[in-house]
């Protein structure tokens, strides 16, 4: 991720995965994929990320819920 986004360790640590997001795609697609897995099921797709000098990459993913002993 270091090198993806041209963040230090240090700069990436406590981020949320979309504080890279640029805008460019559509926020259902997110929305999507958040409802996907919460709901137990694996997403697959892709979505544009941003790095730290301010230019875009394209980003293809795979997604999956990861359950703890309680389920959740």
């Amino acid at each position: 991720m270091c090198q993806q986004l041209g963040y230090t360790r240090d700069q990436l640590l406590g981020r949320d995965w979309g504080d890279f997001k640029t805008g460019e795609t559509p926020e259902a697609m997110f929305g999507e994929m958040m409802r996907r897995v919460k709901g137990g099921q694996a997403w697959e797709g892709g979505w544009t990320n941003r790095r730290s000098d301010g230019t875009s990459y394209p980003v293809r993913g795979h997604v999956s819920p990861v359950r703890g002993e309680q389920g959740n």
